[in-house]
């Protein structure tokens, strides 16, 4: 797997790839087993248990384009080892708003 050179991942970290095929449940939790920040490739501790499409451009023109359809297929990554907080201000007058 390649990602980008100037992400700050390291070994141990943990990620989740979504699904690409035609089941919602296709999809795989990894942990970060070598990272090479020069070149972007990424070996994961463990085999991935499904497929996950992957391309460097997207491939929202390539299905159906004719119909205005785009759709770009490629995996979702998401970076698990990293925690955000969002809290809202608790002396907004309107208290339906806000993280």
């Amino acid at each position: 797997m390649i990602a980008k050179t100037l992400t700050d991942w390291k070994v141990g970290d943990k990620i989740y790839m979504g699904p690409t095929g035609h089941g919602y449940s296709e999809s795989d939790y990894s942990e970060i087993k070598a990272y090479e920040a020069a070149t972007g490739k990424l070996t994961l501790k463990a085999k991935l248990k499904y497929y996950h499409f992957g391309a460097a451009a997207s491939t929202e023109t390539k299905y159906k384009p004719e119909y205005g359809n785009k759709l770009d297929i490629r995996t979702d990554v998401i970076y698990l080892s990293r925690s955000v907080m969002v809290q809202g201000d608790v002396t907004e007058d309107d208290k339906d708003w806000g993280g």
